[in-house]
C-alpha cells in the first residue's frame, strides 16, 4: 500500500515536472510556428491562378476597380497597393492609373501632405495629359497652383471656376497643345477683353463650356470645336441678354460643329422675318436653345437665319412673352428637314394652330416632348392630330413612335379620356406582321401623359394596364416634368 501511495506522488512530480517544462518551450515552438502559419498563405498565392495572369490583365482589373468609386479612387489604388510588393509595383509604374482630375483645393490634408501627395500623383502619371480643375484659389494652394500652371502642355481637360484669367493670358501661346476640353465659369471685369492666346492656338481643343456674362470676353478657335455649350445670363441696365448676333457670330464660324447649347438668348426682335443673311451649319446634329423669360419678342427670329441640313435633335425653352411666327418656323424646318426628336418646352404663347403647323411639318419626327407648352383650349386638338383613321390620306409625324406631352395643369375629363384611348389604340398594335400591309404609319414604342390632378376612371385604368401587358410602354404620370 505505502510503495503504491509513493508511485502515485511520484507520477505526479514527473507530471507537473513535464508540464513546467513544456511550458518552458512554448515561447520557441511559437516563434517557430507563426513563420510556418504564414507559410500556406504565401505558398496558396503562389499557385493561385492569379499569379498566372499576364500584367496586362493586372493593369485592367485595377483600372476597372477605380472606375467603379471614382469619387474616392485613391482609397480604391491605395488599397490594391497594399495587397503585395508585386501589385503595388505594377500600380505605381503605370501613369494611367494615376491620371486622374487634380483639384488644387485643401480639404482633409494639411498644405504640406497635399502638395506631396499631389506632386506625387503629376510623377506618377509620368508624361500623360491630365485633366485639372481650378477653382477660386486658397492662398495655402499657390505652390500646387504654379506647379500646375508650370504642366500646362500637359493639360488634357481645363474645368475653371471663378479663377484669376489674368495667368490663363500668361501662358504661352504655344502652352496648350494637349487641351481637349475646357469648361470655364467667369464673370467678367473690365480688364478680361483680352483674347488667351494659348486657348486660340490649342489644336486639339473640341468641347468648349462657358457660363460666363460676356462672350465677347472670351475667343475661341470656333471653326474647330464639334460641341459648344453656352450660357449667359447677366442682363444690362435694361433687363436684356446679351444680341442674338452675337450667338450668330460664332455659329457662322462652326463648319465642324455637331452638338450646340445656348441659354440666355434674348427673343427682343419687335417683328418676326430673319433680320440678317442667312446662317448654314452643315454638321450640327443636336441644338437646344433656351430664350430668357419674360423676352417678349418673336423667339422665331432666331431660327429664321439658321440653315441646318444634318440637324437630327432640336430642343426649345421660352419664358413666358415670347412670341412665334409660324412662317419663320416653318421655313427653317424645310431648311432642316432631318429632325427627328424635338421638345417644345415652356412656350405658353404657342397656340394649337402654331404648334399643328409644327407638327404637319415634321415628317421625320421619331420623338416629341410637349411640356408647358399645352393649353387648355388646344391639347385636345394636338391629340386628335395624332389621332390616325386609315382614310387619313397624309398623317401627321407618321414616323412618330415616342412622345410626352405634359397635360399637368387640365384635367382631361370623360371625353378627354376616350380621346386619349383613340388616339393610342391608332397607332398601337402587337406585331407589324399581324396587318395585311405596311401600315403608314409607325407604332407607339414609349407614350408618358403627365396629368394633374391624376383623376382617371377605373376603366381608363385597366385599358392602360392592357395595354402595358401587350408591350406598350405607357406612363400615366401624376407629377409636372421638367424637361
Amino acid at each position: 500500500m505505502d510503495n503504491q501511495m509513493i508511485s502515485g506522488f511520484e507520477l505526479l512530480v514527473i507530471t507537473e515536472t513535464t508540464i513546467d517544462h513544456i511550458d518552458a518551450q512554448m515561447p520557441e515552438f511559437l516563434c517557430l510556428r507563426e513563420p510556418q502559419e504564414n507559410l500556406p498563405i504565401s505558398l496558396k498565392s503562389l499557385v493561385a491562378p492569379i499569379r498566372k495572369l499576364p500584367a496586362e490583365l493586372y493593369l485592367d482589373i485595377f483600372e476597372l476597380v477605380t472606375a467603379a468609386n471614382e469619387e474616392d479612387w485613391l482609397r480604391s489604388l491605395l488599397t490594391l497597393c497594399l495587397v503585395c510588393p508585386y501589385w503595388r509595383r505594377l500600380a505605381c509604374t503605370t501613369p494611367q492609373l494615376w491620371n486622374r482630375p487634380l483639384n488644387p483645393i485643401l480639404h482633409r490634408a494639411t498644405p504640406d501632405t497635399y502638395l506631396a501627395m499631389a506632386q506625387t500623383f503629376l510623377e506618377r502619371s509620368a508624361l500623360l495629359p491630365i485633366p485639372i480643375l481650378l477653382s477660386s484659389e486658397c492662398p495655402e494652394a499657390a505652390p500646387l497652383v504654379e506647379h500646375i500652371y508650370s504642366l500646362a502642355p500637359r493639360w488634357k481637360s481645363l474645368q475653371f471656376h471663378h479663377g484669376q484669367v489674368s495667368r490663363l493670358r500668361q501662358l504661352p501661346e504655344d502652352a496648350l497643345q494637349s487641351l481637349e476640353v475646357l469648361d470655364l465659369s467667369h464673370r467678367s471685369s473690365s480688364s478680361d477683353a483680352l483674347p488667351i492666346e494659348a486657348l486660340l492656338h490649342a489644336p486639339l481643343l473640341r468641347v468648349v463650356s462657358l457660363d460666363v456674362d460676356d462672350m465677347n470676353a472670351f475667343h475661341m478657335p470656333w471653326s474647330q470645336l464639334t460641341h459648344i455649350t453656352i450660357a449667359v445670363w447677366v442682363e444690362d441696365r435694361l433687363g436684356r441678354g446679351p444680341p442674338t448676333q452675337n450667338f450668330f457670330d460664332i455659329l457662322a464660324q462652326c463648319k465642324n460643329v455637331v452638338n450646340v447649347d445656348f441659354s440666355g438668348i434674348d427673343a427682343a426682335d419687335e417683328h418676326p422675318g430673319p433680320t440678317g443673311p442667312l446662317i448654314e451649319v452643315p454638321r450640327l446634329q443636336t441644338l437646344s436653345v433656351e430664350f430668357r423669360s419674360f423676352a417678349e419678342g418673336y423667339l422665331t427670329s432666331f431660327f429664321a437665319r439658321l440653315a441646318l441640313p444634318a440637324l437630327n435633335n432640336l430642343t426649345i425653352s421660352s419664358g413666358s412673352g415670347a412670341r412665334w411666327s409660324s412662317p419663320d418656323f416653318t421655313a427653317f424646318q424645310r431648311r432642316s428637314p432631318n429632325i427627328e426628336h424635338l421638345g417644345i418646352n415652356s412656350a405658353p404663347e404657342l397656340n394649337a394652330a402654331e404648334l399643328t403647323l409644327v407638327l404637319a411639318e415634321s415628317h421625320n419626327l421619331v420623338s416629341l416632348r410637349l411640356s408647358g407648352c399645352i393649353h387648355k383650349a388646344c391639347w385636345s386638338s394636338v391629340l386628335d392630330h395624332f389621332h390616325y383613321a386609315s382614310e387619313t390620306a397624309t398623317p401627321i409625324a407618321p414616323r412618330l413612335r415616342r412622345m410626352l406631352i405634359d397635360l399637368t395643369e387640365w384635367g382631361v375629363g370623360a371625353a378627354g379620356e376616350e380621346l386619349m384611348e383613340r388616339t393610342i389604340l391608332s397607332r398601337w398594335w402587337k406585331d407589324d406582321s399581324t396587318l395585311p400591309r405596311p401600315p403608314p404609319v409607325s407604332r407607339w414604342e414609349k407614350l408618358t401623359v403627365a396629368l394633374w390632378p391624376p383623376h382617371l376612371s377605373e376603366q381608363f385604368l385597366r385599358k392602360a394596364e392592357q395595354l402595358r401587358q401587350e408591350g406598350l410602354d405607357l406612363e400615366l404620370a401624376d407629377f409636372h416634368f421638367y424637361i
